[in-house]
């Protein structure tokens, strides 16, 4: 596909971005301390048509768009995604191809929001309806099947007694859990504008919320029916969380790390209050064998339960396993001068330890992390962990920071910080793969004859203090800056290995670079890596900033 550089012309664009709430346009900012979709979710971006979410799974990597206005998805990368309905198995994508719809958008109907799972994907319309397609081993797909199809398919009437769009109960988020290794176990959760909540898929630790039903589900069921007026999911690779609209946080499914906060380890069957004045919720359930969560109040306190293991990555001085709530009481989040905003958190499990680090951001833009930091990441004491709070140290002359980003399991752990206004972006952590924006990488495997002219040796180096991105070639005359990471490789997603940041630019354009084997990218770049046949084709370390084709 070709790509166009935009040169020498000026952006007006205001970036706040608009929401779909049923068929009309919400052009107020969104609340986006209550969304645990990081960012993207139900937004379109002036001047952009997609949104870029990227998969990073066991046998789940690649990226997905959604592009034409709404209209159409598009996805790039490993095989086993099989959704592109072009291609037939164990092919994969290098340059983003379009996924075939079944039945075709309505002229007036439009996506606004989609997840992608494990080598599966959905997503659902301005009026309501839901289309899935891909892998369905644990009908997942919602088709009352567990048939695999390589197209997305509009889901109707299923046996759960639930219809989607017109005339039935009309979608407006969808989630699904995205696992990094283990068995499978997928499923999908659809929540709807009336806010009842609707799941199919994996079940045998209740992640349903349904009392005494542990088979697997392959239609659409009305989950958690004990509850309603949901406004916000969390979904995890064995447990689910939700957040009422008046701030009530409940929870189910597995606990066997106390990550539900309810003081034991006991599976939970139905749904049952954790904590009360939620305002965020960040978890790792995703993470395979040692589960924790945060949660920030709407006082502005946060708090902290489940698995720490070695590293300490609540911030609390020890690294003591909690099944119920812990008040994080460090001076440096606790007081008056600044409240805490957001917190990140994500961390990988090996040899029996958790290799998780926190980062959590003040409105004064000032940034605290704990935890786990083999590579740098925490940004302010070199590589040594600590279980205590320290403060991040800021590139020289960064102004306030308005996001921040995480990145990356144990081995290629990143961090992110960015300032709106400037559009200046800074990063941390491992230099492999090229993923921190900046430098040369290197992966052990491929040194010697097969690595190219202009990469170094660093093999998953730590890299720190912070230092600022380069801009990509986008970003011409001063015109068009840095706005956003999206498509990360989410914090919830705890096993993620491989960080890959999209960034977008304030003239609409998305840039790239890290890690591409089987085109995970979706750059489309030609290159031979170590002279193999299996590698034609495909840029194995994206150590240059490349647009992201459409």
């Amino acid at each position: 596909m070709a790509f166009t550089r935009r040169k020498n012309r000026k952006s007006t664009t205001n970036f706040a971005r608009t929401r779909v709430v049923s068929n009309q346009l919400d052009s107020t900012p969104p609340l986006e301390l209550t969304q645990n979709k990081h960012y993207q979710s139900c937004a379109f971006l002036p001047k952009t048509d997609y949104l870029p979410y990227q998969n990073i799974g066991h046998t789940g990597e690649g990226m997905f768009w959604v592009t034409n206005g709404g209209k159409q998805i598009v996805n790039a990368g490993y095989a086993n995604n099989l959704l592109s309905g072009q291609r037939g198995n164990n092919v994969d994508v290098l340059e983003p191809q379009l996924c075939s719809l079944k039945p075709e958008l309505d002229v007036d109907d439009f996506i606004v929001d989609y997840a992608a799972g494990q080598q599966y994907c959905l997503f659902v319309t301005n009026k309501g309806y839901v289309y899935s397609g891909g892998n369905n081993d644990q009908g997942q797909l919602g088709h009352n099947d567990t048939t695999t199809i390589p197209y997305f398919r509009r889901v109707i009437s299923t046996a759960g007694g639930v219809t989607f769009g017109p005339g039935g109960e009309r979608a407006v988020r969808c989630y699904a859990n995205t696992c990094y290794g283990g068995p499978a176990n997928r499923r999908s959760m659809i929540l709807t504008e009336s806010k009842l909540l609707y799941g199919c898929g994996f079940n045998s630790n209740y992640e349903l919320g349904i009392s005494g039903n542990t088979t697997q589900q392959n239609a659409f069921v009305r989950a958690a029916p004990t509850i309603s007026d949901i406004k916000d999911v969390y979904i995890g690779r064995f447990t689910t969380g939700v957040v009422l609209s008046n701030g009530q946080f409940y929870t189910w499914g597995f606990n066997g790390n106390g990550e539900q906060g309810l003081g034991n380890t006991t599976v939970q069957q139905v749904p049952v209050l954790s904590n009360s004045n939620v305002a965020l919720v960040r978890h790792a359930w995703n993470s395979y064998g040692v589960r924790y969560a945060f949660i920030l109040k709407t006082d502005g306190t946060a708090w902290f339960t489940g698995f720490q293991s070695s590293y300490g990555q609540a911030g609390l001085g020890n690294s003591t396993d909690y099944t119920s709530w812990q008040q994080i009481t460090n001076a440096l989040v606790n007081n008056a001068n600044s409240r805490i905003v957001d917190i990140k958190t994500a961390g990988f499990t090996q040899d029996g330890n958790q290799y998780a680090t926190t980062y959590f951001l003040m409105d004064s833009g000032a940034i605290y992390s704990c935890g786990y930091n083999g590579y740098g990441q925490m940004g302010w004491n070199g590589a040594t962990a600590s279980n205590t709070l320290g403060t991040f140290i800021l590139p020289a002359g960064f102004p306030k920071v308005d996001e921040i980003f995480q990145m990356g399991g144990y081995s290629v752990s990143t961090f992110y910080g960015i300032n709106r206004e400037s559009g200046r972006m800074f990063a941390v952590g491992s230099w492999n793969h090229g993923a921190l924006g900046y430098g040369f990488g290197d992966w052990a495997a491929n040194t010697g004859s097969g690595r190219w002219d202009n990469r170094t040796a660093t093999t998953f180096r730590a890299h720190w203090p912070a230092r600022e991105i380069d801009a990509p070639p986008v970003i011409e005359d001063g015109l068009a800056k840095f706005h956003s990471i999206i498509g990360t490789n989410s914090s919830e997603n705890a096993n993620g290995q491989y960080p890959n940041p999209m960034v977008l630019c304030t003239d609409g354009t998305v840039w790239t670079r890290g890690y591409n084997i089987s085109g995970y990218l979706g750059t489309g770049i030609v290159h031979v890596v170590n002279g193999a046949n299996t590698y034609v084709r495909q840029e194995q370390y994206g150590f240059t900033w490349r647009p992201v084709l459409l």
